[in-house]
């Protein structure tokens, strides 16, 4: 299994809904390329409440979780030409 690249990291509370973007132009836009489609996942009891993407990011909002608990919250891209991508932030769980 390949190691886990993290491109940021970020806190939340609980109770809050969290957004955070992943910018990929640095990566797709050298190849002339696309994203079409964007899947998310997150670890145990922190949800993915939604998720969007445009031609060169990807944005998750996140919510849950448990305080003192970190989480990785996985994007996954495809573009026009078929390539996939995977990025991941770090998501550490605070008490607010």
């Amino acid at each position: 299994m390949a190691r886990q690249l993290y491109v940021d990291q970020t806190r939340k509370g609980p109770t809050e809904i969290l957004d955070h973007t992943i910018l990929w132009s640095d990566i797709i836009d050298p190849i002339e390329d696309t994203i079409v489609d964007a899947t998310f996942e997150v670890d145990a009891d922190m949800v993915v409440a939604s998720g969007q993407f445009t031609a060169y990011d990807s944005t998750c909002w996140l919510s849950g979780g448990t305080a003192g608990r970190s989480y990785t919250c996985s994007h996954t891209i495809t573009t026009a030409n078929g390539r996939k991508f995977r990025r991941s932030v770090r998501v550490r769980c605070v008490q607010r």
